[in-house]
């Protein structure tokens, strides 16, 4: 499986977003208030969403059906395209 880590040596301090081969689907590291809202605004308009944050996930975006992943690692190996966003 090909990984693609655009901006890889830059990632601590900076908002990372990784999505997957479906469109529908997309991962969110930190949910605090910007990762929060794009995820519940993801998951209104149906897709699935992970998310993975230093805390605990707001609980409202769990009850909504966001995944959440306590392990970057592990979400790093889900996902094969990484787009980091400044």
């Amino acid at each position: 499986m090909a990984t693609h880590r655009e901006g890889a040596d830059r990632v601590d301090g900076m908002k990372v977003t990784t999505m997957t081969d479906r469109p529908d689907s997309f991962a969110i590291i930190g949910l605090g208030k910007m990762g929060a809202n794009l995820a519940r605004q993801a998951l209104e308009k149906g897709f699935r969403v992970v998310g993975h944050t230093l805390g605990t996930p707001p609980p409202d975006l769990v009850a909504e059906g966001m995944r959440a992943i306590d392990d970057m690692e592990k979400l790093l190996q889900e996902h094969e395209r990484l787009r980091v966003e400044h």
